[in-house]
């Protein structure tokens, strides 16, 4: 009788402790750790997030062949965070994996982000691994986007961040013609556009083959005029030549045309409402709407000048005619040797007699003649200068046209130029 007893407090005993045990390890792993609080030496954590950017990386062996899918994710808390899945783990994880979606990952991989330019502003990132686990999250948070702009004023004071991708938002006044080049024998189209902010701060934005596509589709089925406001994810800042300019990024970034979403919704009535107090009040300048380089820039808007009287003209301004190229001028040539970080002219410094490189030539240093410019080592290009003279009715005048405008109406590049033997 005894015996029993004891036996059956012992059953019983053991029971509790491993009830408990159970209920201890469910509300541990109900637990939920914010993006902002991983820490790498901790392996087990449960975090709940959204995915708001889906794409699928290409394998380099076979292009047919899917190598991860990438993800940015995001918490409540606002904290973004590159995630992935290698195609290994497919099978498991896939169904789940959709843009958009919120979903309790346990079990993640933390590895440390070594990459010079990150997705987003964290220093690791997470992958599936063999003991991550997935569900679908009852709790659902946030927007399908996650956006965190950038403002403008601190991308032309050289302040935002270059090393991450950046949001930006704004309208578009202006839209330039479109880019073609060539790299490893594949066709590249680009086209930059001119975006305004709130506070009339303006920046440039370059859009790539499909992303250029998206805009030019858009653009050709809205009437003249319209006021047309984009948002850019996942951008790259960089500069050239001294201009800033958010390109698009392989196939992370993200590009809304007057979306119906609240963002674009909340800028467009602060847009509207600036626009009626300045012209309530009389005060600032109507606010630009959409306009293309060749057609606007030239032929609507602007007072044309005869050649006699751009002489008369005393400060830097715009100045058009219309005129035709009587001769190009051939003696001065039709190229300088150009700075590849800011275009301006490069000279070649006095040759420094006890330096020779592996062939025992003497080393040449070159120096560009912009005092700002940022380049710690000068490297020279040639860069187009076509000088010409252009007549019309009332005379003649000289014009001296670089780079680009030349290299629309000449067709050809620098290089071509030489290979040509011109």
């Amino acid at each position: 009788m005894y015996p029993f007893i004891i036996i059956q407090i012992q059953f019983c005993k053991t029971l509790y402790q491993t009830i408990t045990s159970l209920c201890r390890t469910s509300m541990e792993s109900n637990q939920i750790t914010m993006l902002n609080n991983i820490d790498v030496r901790v392996a087990e954590f449960t975090i709940n997030i959204r995915i708001i950017r889906l794409w699928r990386k290409k394998s380099h062996q076979n292009l047919n062949l899917t190598y991860s899918i990438e993800m940015i994710v995001i918490d409540e808390e606002g904290t973004r965070m590159h995630f992935n899945c290698l195609s290994k783990f497919f099978s498991r994880f896939e169904t789940f994996l959709k843009e958009g979606a919120c979903v309790k990952v346990t079990c993640p991989k933390v590895i440390k982000n070594n990459n010079t330019f990150k997705y987003v502003s964290n220093p690791h990132r997470l992958t599936m691994h063999y003991n991550t686990k997935i569900v679908r999250s009852v709790k659902t948070f946030g927007t399908c986007y996650g956006f965190s702009f950038t403002d403008f004023k601190s991308i032309n004071d050289r302040t935002a961040p270059e090393t991450h991708t950046i949001d930006i938002i704004g309208s578009i006044i202006k839209i330039h013609e479109k880019n073609t080049s060539e790299k490893n024998g594949k066709q590249y189209e680009r086209r930059t556009v001119e975006l305004q902010d709130l506070e009339d701060n303006i920046i440039y934005m370059t859009l790539w083959d499909n992303y250029e596509n998206q805009l030019i589709k858009y653009t050709s089925n809205v009437p003249t005029g319209t006021k047309i406001i984009v948002i850019l994810q996942f951008g790259k800042l960089q500069w050239f030549g001294g201009k800033n300019n958010v390109n698009t990024t392989y196939d992370i970034t993200r590009l809304l045309i007057n979306d119906d979403i609240q963002e674009i919704s909340t800028f467009k009535n602060r847009l509207l409402d600036k626009q009626q107090n300045q012209n309530s009040s009389g005060l600032g300048r109507p606010s630009s709407t959409l306009f293309y380089s060749l057609h606007d820039d030239f032929l609507v808007d602007h007072v044309f000048k005869k050649a006699t009287e751009v002489n008369q003209v005393r400060e830097p301004k715009p100045v058009i005619i219309i005129g035709t190229i009587a001769y190009v001028e051939e003696h001065t040539g039709w190229y300088y040797e150009g700075c590849t970080t800011c275009t301006k002219k490069v000279y070649i410094k006095s040759p420094n007699n006890n330096e020779a490189n592996a062939d025992g030539e003497q080393k040449v240093e070159w120096k560009c003649i912009n005092t700002d410019c940022p380049a710690e080592y000068v490297t020279p290009t040639p860069r187009l200068k076509i000088e010409m003279r252009v007549e019309d009715a009332s005379g003649i005048i000289s014009i001296t046209l670089f780079g680009r405008e030349a290299q629309r109406i000449f067709k050809k590049t620098p290089k071509e130029f030489v290979e040509s033997g011109v």
